[in-house]
């Protein structure tokens, strides 16, 4: 009896994506499956709009054109449902304590975690995501693919994928790639005037580093990497900090350990990403950079501070990680599962008082640094930041408590969601 390997394709999504979506089944019809793999696309709608429902007329367009793809539209509200009926009902959750891991906001963290979700419900140990802003290039008409790269190495021993890694038998849990064209972090406009001020912004939230290697991560991962010109495919097999999560592929990590939820905070998204460097896993990261190209939206006010706001939270999340790493690299099993629960205790554990002043300083500094800049949207959101730093402390504190009360319960919640399906979740 063949064993089926199922994959899941994704697209979180708040805007209309169909240029995304149409790269996106491209690359997944050029690619040719083996007898024993299967691949579901999915379409992640944050909201139930009028965006989204040209996004689902659109999907089964797609649908008739790619009719051997299996394609589902799915919203949010429905994985938070299933997910928040279970912890209160079956796990004796509180309510609002439920809520606060999946609820109706904005939250990098959540939309992974409803990934992982729905990737359980679809029987799904492999995921592959890219964002709604990203899409794949072509070069002389070819389709750079990342996910050939990723069906090539995700899930496999190194060993078997590697002839410079004859004697790895690690497993390879995460393959992925970065971005060409806008940064992932929008700071493009401050460096056109004064790099010098990036570098500063970014050693503020990696104190630990020298400036030399401050120096070398920001040219390597955004001023000469997001101007990368394709010419040969090129692998790295114990890659840091490059894969981005809109454009990369995990296997079974996420079946222990979910992201933190925490509302509109930027970077948590990375956290298996940081899980799996600091646990000395390999990550698989290739050249075939993706386009990523900046929405509109990203030009309004109200858009630019909740962003640097939600870049600010981050920045506080800093000793709480800093934790957690230990947790990480002392780990010489990688008993994920196991990891998730000393996660939680070590959380528990947390002398708040302590790190506080550590956060506000790294706020403070941040702040200034965004007036240093002399641009008007730094300068206001810097406002924004300093007016806001008990509340965003706090916020942290409440988020991870949230986190906490996840990582204890997200074994059986990934269970559960193995043994319902999509029908049962999902309401057309």
């Amino acid at each position: 009896m063949i064993t089926i390997r199922k994959h899941a394709f994704f697209i979180p999504t708040t805007r209309q994506c169909s240029a995304p979506v149409e790269s996106a089944l491209e690359e997944i019809s050029q690619y040719q499956l083996e007898e024993d793999e299967t691949v579901d696309f999915v379409l992640l709608e944050q909201n139930r709009d009028k965006i989204s429902a040209a996004n689902g007329r659109a999907l089964k367009e797609y649908q008739k054109q790619y009719p051997n793809i299996s394609m589902y539209h799915i919203y949010a509200e429905d994985i938070d449902r299933f997910c928040v009926s279970y912890l209160v009902k079956t796990r004796d959750m509180d309510p609002e304590e439920a809520a606060e891991c999946f609820g109706h906001v904005y939250s990098y963290g959540m939309t992974y975690n409803r990934i992982f979700i729905i990737a359980a419900l679809l029987g799904a140990d492999y995921i592959h995501r890219r964002d709604s802003d990203v899409y794949t290039q072509h070069i002389d008409g070819r389709n750079l693919s990342p996910f050939e790269m990723e069906m090539k190495y995700l899930g496999k021993r190194l060993s078997s994928v590697s002839k410079k890694r004859p004697d790895d038998d690690s497993m390879v849990y995460m393959v992925g790639g970065a971005y060409r064209g806008n940064w992932p972090i929008s700071y493009q406009d401050i460096a056109a005037k004064d790099l010098g001020i990036v570098y500063k912004l970014i050693k503020n939230g990696r104190p630990e580093e020298s400036d030399a290697e401050i120096v070398d991560f920001v040219q390597k991962k955004m001023v000469r990497g997001c101007a990368e010109v394709y010419e040969k495919d090129k692998v790295e097999h114990y890659s840091k900090d490059m894969v981005e999560v809109g454009s990369q592929a995990i296997y079974k990590v996420f079946q222990y350990l979910p992201i933190p939820p925490a509302e509109q905070t930027s970077g948590l998204d990375y956290m298996i990403n940081f899980m799996l460097e600091c646990s000395d896993s390999p990550i698989v990261y290739h050249n075939r950079r993706v386009h990523h190209v900046y929405t509109d939206e990203r030009q309004g006010q109200r858009w630019n501070e909740k962003y640097h706001i939600g870049l600010a939270e981050y920045r506080a999340w800093y000793p709480v990680n800093k934790k957690l790493k230990d947790v990480f690299s002392g780990s010489d099993e990688k008993d994920y599962a196991t990891i998730s629960l000393t996660m939680a205790k070590e959380l528990e554990g947390i002398d708040w008082s302590s790190i506080r002043s550590q956060q506000a300083e790294m706020l403070h500094r941040m702040s200034d640094l965004y007036k240093e800049s002399g641009n008007d949207n730094y300068i206001g959101a810097a406002g924004v930041i300093e007016d806001s730093i008990d509340q965003i402390i706090d916020k942290v504190k409440e988020s991870v408590s949230a986190y906490k009360a996840l990582l204890i319960n997200w074994g059986a919640l990934m269970e559960y969601a193995s043994k319902s399906s999509v029908k049962s979740v999902c309401r057309a």
